[in-house]
């Protein structure tokens, strides 16, 4: 039929040009996705089941390979397995992680007795997580390597249309703009530009080989490429300047925080004297010396196996001697000095070199972009959005990076399924302009809600005790918060009931009965460690807040609602939801605060005689 051989006749001219496209010509896509993390993998993969020919284009040569500047882990929970799931891709998940149910933790300190202490199994906040598969605790590179596989293994399906995702890595995007006589017909509308990145030139075995630059065609722009997306500007300046695809930015006591990972031998042993060596499973807050003049610790954070060996993360504020040092046998001597119960010693040399080398990263300010897609005017068949990073980014406090990254992904795909968007030779150009619009809308709303969540939701850590153990008053806590009686309160048992698994301080506090004094004691401090301007008082503040939210949503759930931590641990909820509830206890709290102040008023005016004067 003509339907039949104008099918064939498209496909025939695609091919040739992406093959042309290989020398420089234009190659023609449904779909470029720019950027390889999560994100852009995800987004790759769900467009090719819709039938799009795909474009993913990454600056790494390979973004799957370890990266000892980016060896931090990731916690997916039900708002991202819920996509890798659709992928087909949860049980291998499952297989390669830890399960946050399984968490347990263990602080290591300068003690001869108990230098290592018993791990502790710490509860998820969210109860109901039980009746879900529970958060996964996975090395970076081990899930991007997992989401890579399954895009590497994508080939062409005659029978269901779909096609194999095409991988541009070792370039980087060096231009976005409309074609000036955008080919509706042959389903392109953007054109993208790319070169080849600085890391595959100066990368021995990338070097020299591909096109130096090449230009594609797509109706649909993806833009997943992190904090400092290429994509983003280039589309404030198609949106016409003005406030459209600003950056909007909030303050965050753990915003500007420093951090770089030491890279440990399998088998690392935690303790000098009695050699207790990590276990992969359990996670480990390794503390300085008492006798140390700037506090510093370490956290190992757990793992399926440590065959490859396992990362120590240190965080920090931008002034600590830690970033001072200039050599590894500088900074040698310094880990030995201030961890002297640790054999950071065993560290090889060439590892110590890289570490003390090595210009870490800092922790972003929380912040979101004021919109998420852009669809041209009269041209309903091509569209650019943002997602993951370049959408949003924000310190790790709550653990939702790539979790709202790949939310992101999942509605987009919710979205052109409700329109009926498929891709594909023999198909209708779909049109993007609605799916677009109100992924656009709801994913900046969404966005925002979420930035202000990690501000509010868990700047500082709440520590229990366990069951049984002793209390020790703190000068410095909020007096009465935790009962010399230990944990008997409704309030306090139904908190200790919610303690995070986060809360890497949890282990530490426990009075021993044979030595109570000598253990750190209970007290709200800053997630990381670091001090802060009046950071007693904004302690005891927030320490209330949680204890008096979490006490009257027991008493009234129907009314309140708990703290933002707790509610953020349930999937079910989107972070506007989370943040209108947030707002709407906070309410009702001033409401009846200004009830009870007013009512006390009109008793002690019925009873205090007034003085006539």
């Amino acid at each position: 039929t003509m339907a039949d051989s104008g099918a064939s006749c498209r496909r025939a001219l695609v091919a040739i040009a992406l093959v042309a496209g290989r020398a420089g010509a234009l190659a023609r896509y449904d779909a470029v996705v720019i950027g390889a993390g999560p994100t852009g993998l995800a987004a790759a993969l769900k467009l090719r089941n819709r039938g799009a020919r795909v474009a993913l284009v990454e600056k790494s040569r390979n973004p799957a390979a370890f990266d000892p500047e980016r060896a931090f882990l990731y916690n997916v929970d039900g708002r991202g397995q819920s996509v890798l799931d659709s992928l087909g891709l949860l049980p291998t998940l499952i297989d390669s992680s830890v399960s946050q149910e399984a968490f347990k933790i263990s602080i290591v300190k300068d003690d001869p007795d108990k230098p290592v202490s018993e791990p502790v199994a710490l509860p998820t906040v969210d109860l109901e997580q039980r009746k879900r598969v529970p958060a996964q605790w996975i090395p970076r590179s081990k899930l991007v390597r997992i989401m890579d596989d399954a895009v590497a293994s994508t080939t062409a399906d005659s029978t269901s249309g779909l096609h194999p995702v095409d991988r541009l890595y070792g370039y980087e995007l060096a231009g976005l703009e409309l074609e000036e006589q955008a080919p509706a017909s042959e389903g392109g509308a953007w054109r993208v530009r790319i070169a080849r990145s600085h890391e595959a030139e100066t990368d021995a075995e990338g070097a020299g080989s591909g096109a130096g630059s090449q230009e594609l065609s797509a109706q649909l722009v993806l833009g997943t490429d992190g904090l400092s997306s290429a994509v983003r500007p280039r589309l404030a300046q198609l949106a016409g300047g003005g406030r459209r695809f600003s950056t909007k930015r909030r303050r965050c006591a753990s915003a500007g925080l420093r951090y770089k990972v030491l890279n440990l031998p399998p088998g690392f042993a935690l303790s000098r004297t009695t050699r207790e060596t990590a276990v992969p499973e359990i996670s480990y807050s390794v503390r300085s010396t008492p006798a140390s003049p700037r506090p510093l610790k370490c956290g190992l954070l757990p793992l399926r196996t440590d065959a490859d060996g396992r990362t120590a993360n240190f965080i920090t504020k931008h002034e600590h001697p830690l970033w001072d040092l200039r050599s590894a046998g500088q900074m040698r001597e310094y880990l030995v000095k201030t961890f002297p119960h640790v054999p950071f010693e065993e560290v090889g040399d060439e590892e110590l070199e890289r570490f003390t080398r090595s210009a870490g990263g800092h922790f972003p300010a929380p912040q979101h972009c004021t919109d998420a897609a852009l669809v041209p005017g009269g041209c309903d068949a091509a569209g650019a959005v943002l997602a993951g990073d370049a959408l949003h980014a924000f310190p790790p406090d709550l653990g939702q990076g790539v979790n709202s990254g790949l939310q992101d992904v999942g509605v987009l795909d919710e979205k052109l399924e409700a329109s009926g968007v498929r891709f594909g030779e023999g198909a209708a150009l779909p049109s993007l302009r609605t799916p677009l619009e109100q992924y656009g809308r709801e994913r900046a709303r969404e966005g925002a809600a979420l930035t202000r969540l990690v501000k509010l939701g868990y700047p500082f850590q709440v520590c229990a005790h366990r069951a049984g153990a002793r209390p020790v008053p703190h000068t410095t806590s909020p007096r009465g918060w935790v009962g010399r009686e230990g944990w008997g309160t409704p309030v306090q048992r139904a908190l200790r009931s919610t303690c995070s698994a986060r809360c890497v301080d949890h282990a530490s506090l426990f009075a021993s009965p044979r030595n109570p004094r000598a253990l750190p004691r209970c007290a709200a401090r800053l997630q990381y460690g670091q001090e802060a301007r009046f950071s007693k008082l904004r302690q005891m503040a927030w320490a209330l807040n949680v204890f008096l939210r979490l006490g009257l949503s027991k008493a009234l759930p129907a009314v309140f609602s708990p703290q933002i931590f707790m509610l953020i641990q349930n999937p079910q909820l989107g972070y506007a939801e989370i943040e209108r509830r947030a707002d709407a206890t906070t309410r009702t709290i001033w409401v009846c605060a200004a009830v009870m102040a007013a009512a006390v008023r009109l008793v002690l005016a019925r009873v205090v005689p007034v003085v006539p004067t």
